[in-house]
C-alpha cells in the first residue's frame, strides 16, 4: 500500500492477484480494482492520481488507474525502483543489478532515461537486494543495499547519485527483528 498526493487517497498492489490494482479514495477502508494486466512493479508520482506500472512496458497513468499510456514499450531491462519530487522524475536501475548500479533518471515521466553508475563504498560486486527511496528535495536519494540477509546498508546522495555517503549499517536484521 502506498499513498498518493490527494488526502485519503492509496494505492494497493498487488489488489487480490498479480493483475490488478486497487485504489481508495477513503483513507484505505474500501478499494477498487483497476489496472487488469500483470504489474511487476508500480510506483506512484509526485501529482494527484499519477501512478506508474511496469509490466511487459512502463505505463503511465494519470486518473487513478482508470486509463494508462505506454511510456517505454521494452522495460525488462529496467528495475522501476520511485519517483522524485519534481514532476516527470522517475527513478530505475538497469539489470544486472549491482555495484556500481546503473541508474535511470528520468525527467520525461519515463519515456526516456539517462544512465549514470553509482558506486556505493564498501558493497560487494553482488548483493541480495536494493531500494531506491526519493529525499525530500530534488536529487535527493537513499539507497538501502541488503548485502547479505542479515546486513543493511543505507547510502545518501544529495545529488542524483553523483555523490553517496555511507549513512547507516544494521546487522544481525533476524536479532532485531524478532525482538522489536
Amino acid at each position: 500500500i502506498f499513498g498518493d498526493p490527494l488526502s485519503g487517497a492509496l494505492f494497493q498492489a498487488p489488489f487480490h492477484s498479480s493483475d490488478s490494482i486497487g485504489v481508495s479514495f477513503d483513507f484505505g477502508i474500501t478499494f477498487e480494482a483497476r489496472y487488469h494486466q500483470d504489474v511487476y512493479n508500480t510506483a506512484a508520482g509526485s501529482e494527484a492520481g499519477m501512478l506508474f506500472v511496469q509490466s511487459s512496458g512502463l505505463y503511465l497513468g494519470e486518473d487513478y488507474g482508470n486509463n494508462f499510456t505506454m511510456q517505454l514499450p521494452d522495460s525488462y531491462s529496467l528495475q522501476m525502483h520511485d519517483t522524485g519530487i519534481l514532476p516527470g522524475e522517475l527513478f530505475c536501475l538497469q539489470r544486472p543489478v549491482r555495484n556500481p548500479l546503473r541508474l535511470g533518471c528520468s525527467w520525461d515521466y519515463g519515456q526516456s532515461f539517462t544512465y549514470s553508475d553509482v558506486l556505493l563504498p564498501g558493497i560487494p560486486y553482488t548483493f541480495d537486494q536494493i531500494d531506491i527511496h526519493r529525499g525530500a528535495v530534488p536529487g535527493e536519494l537513499y539507497f538501502v543495499v541488503w548485502k547479505c540477509p542479515d546486513t543493511v546498508v543505507l547510502f545518501h546522495s544529495p545529488d542524483y547519485g553523483q555523490h553517496v555517503t555511507e549513512q547507516h549499517l544494521l546487522t544481525d536484521m533476524s536479532y532485531n527483528l524478532y525482538y522489536t
